[in-house]
């Protein structure tokens, strides 16, 4: 019955996000380069912060609910307002837009691929400060280089391609890190093996791929939005109860179909570049920040990434799990 509600609840915040996305995704698009930013912070503070200062699974919970989530939401939004103004002055144009791509896949694949090592043995606040200082020194140094060697849209298009396999297969969604996890066991390992296997794959398949036959960013983008959604926002229905890799397999049929129907559907209203805006730069971050920051208020408490149902009752559970995923 709690899962039933908590799907519900999951469908629900999709649908109010998609209706707001679609109404906002030409004006977010105008902005992309902010929203890129946002969307980077977010991944910044939750996972190679580890949900510091006010946010789970590392920051304190202490304190009033509505207020940790509006200094969590504001601290996001001043540091990307702070980094875009800082960014346009240092850079401007066309490296600006190979920068902020390229801290979002950064960020990304550091925090949900390679589960923020090494920093997730420091200090949640000394992970803050090293992880977005070398994300962002990063993103600025590589996004002068591909600027040079790249075209925008091959490497927006390989970033998605990447990102969408590389969820797949990280710890936390469809195969949970099946089999990574099985044969190589701790970190760096797992995560460069993951990295190199899907960056392979998505150089291969970003070459491939032409957009006049394919809408790749539409799609791709749908199928890392629903990584996200089927895995962590629904909890596996249907899938739960088989083990790997059977679990993942299953789950990634059904990811692809829905991502398939999803992007189709939205072709109807939405440009392709916009659909890739709906699901990268609106519905994805709104979800973390509600799930995160807010505590999925009004709704019941949310669900770790990788975290199993029986463990969601509650701050204290949700600390508990925490602990757990430090060990």
């Amino acid at each position: 019955m709690a899962e039933t509600r908590y799907r519900v609840e999951a469908l629900i915040q999709l649908g109010v996000y998609t209706i707001l996305g679609i109404a906002a995704a030409r004006y977010v698009y105008a902005l992309d380069g902010l929203f890129f930013l946002i969307a980077s912070w977010v991944f910044i503070f939750v996972t190679l912060a580890g949900g510091w200062p006010y946010s789970p699974p590392l920051g304190s919970l202490n304190g009033s609910l509505y207020r940790r989530g509006l200094f969590m939401t504001s601290l996001t939004l001043a540091a990307s307002l702070a980094t875009y103004t800082a960014s346009t002055y240092l850079l401007g144009g066309r490296n600006l837009q190979y920068m902020v791509v390229l801290l979002l896949w950064i960020v990304a694949v550091w925090g949900v691929v390679f589960d923020s090592w090494p920093l997730r043995h420091l200090p949640p606040s000394r992970a803050f400060i090293l992880g977005s200082l070398t994300s962002i020194s990063l993103s600025l140094v590589l996004g002068v280089i591909a600027a040079n060697l790249v075209g925008y849209e091959l490497l927006l298009r390989f970033m998605l391609v990447h990102l969408a396999l590389s969820f797949m297969f990280s710890r936390f969604f469809v195969f949970q890190g099946y089999p990574f996890y099985r044969k190589l066991f701790r970190q760096p390992r797992a995560g460069v093996s993951i990295m190199l296997l899907c960056m392979a794959a998505a150089a291969f398949l970003s070459l491939l791929i032409t957009p006049d036959r394919f809408p790749a960013a539409a799609f791709f983008s749908s199928m890392l939005l629903w990584s996200v959604v089927y895995s962590w926002g629904l909890g596996f229905p249907g899938t739960v109860g088989y083990k790997q890799p059977l679990r993942g397999l299953l789950s990634a049929l059904v990811i692809v179909v829905i991502s398939a129907a999803w992007f189709s559907t939205l072709l109807q209203l939405l440009q392709e570049a916009l659909i890739a805006v709906l699901n990268l730069l609106i519905i994805l971050p709104l979800m973390v920040i509600h799930n995160l920051f807010w505590f999925r208020r009004p709704f019941s408490p949310p669900l770790l990434m990788g975290m199993p149902f029986h463990n969601r009752d509650g701050a204290g559970k949700l600390m508990d799990w925490a602990l757990q995923v430090v060990d």
